[in-house]
């Protein structure tokens, strides 16, 4: 009797997982083009006076953004799905010894975490380390990432992405451990007998 009842249990979680599996989409591609700016020069960029080296700097391939001037800039616009929760990751190397300032806008604001000044140290504490930094972001549907930079010397920028940092988990996730749930009694109550 509990065999019977077990594989009838089996029968019917079987297509609610398949159906709740099936309904899972992955997540979106990262927006970002060209984010280790590998492709022609600076593609998939707005450039406001930055510039591709391939100077031995770069942390990602063989190329890297380069900041050298007062008020420069590096963006991007996109459309995307509105209300996502993503992380904005990038990599940043001040390449020289003398003060600079950077900061990441999203949307226009500045990104809480992103103003960074340097007295010519580095913005790790050493020049010419690459400092990863994470920012959370929530899109809107058409958004824009802009890099602003006030470099006295160089600033290197590379490894540019977004990433979803959703915790909460599918609904094919909820699924199959709610059937799980289901199930644990079942196989208990069959040992016992």
């Amino acid at each position: 009797m509990t065999s019977t009842f077990l594989r009838a249990a089996l029968a019917l979680a079987a297509p609610l997982l398949l159906a709740t599996a099936a309904h899972a989409t992955p997540p979106p591609a990262d927006p970002i083009v060209n984010g280790s700016f590998e492709a022609g020069y600076l593609d998939g960029w707005t450039n406001g006076g930055a510039f591709k080296w391939n100077g031995g700097y770069a942390l990602d391939g063989s190329y890297v953004a380069v900041f050298g001037g007062n008020n420069q800039s590096l963006g991007q616009s996109f459309s995307d799905t509105a209300g996502r929760h993503l992380t904005l990751s990038y990599w940043l190397k001040q390449l020289s010894s003398t003060t600079s300032s950077f900061e990441t806008r999203w949307n226009g604001a500045v990104l809480a975490g992103s103003a960074l000044t340097t007295n010519g140290s580095g913005y790790s504490g050493a020049t010419g380390t690459w400092v990863r930094y994470q920012l959370q972001v929530v899109t809107t549907g058409a958004d824009s990432l802009l890099f602003k930079a006030n470099a006295g010397n160089f600033i290197g920028l590379d490894a540019v992405s977004l990433s979803p940092t959703s915790a909460v988990p599918e609904p094919a996730s909820w699924a199959m451990l709610a059937a799980g749930g289901l199930l644990l009694p079942l196989v208990k109550r069959r040992r016992k007998a």
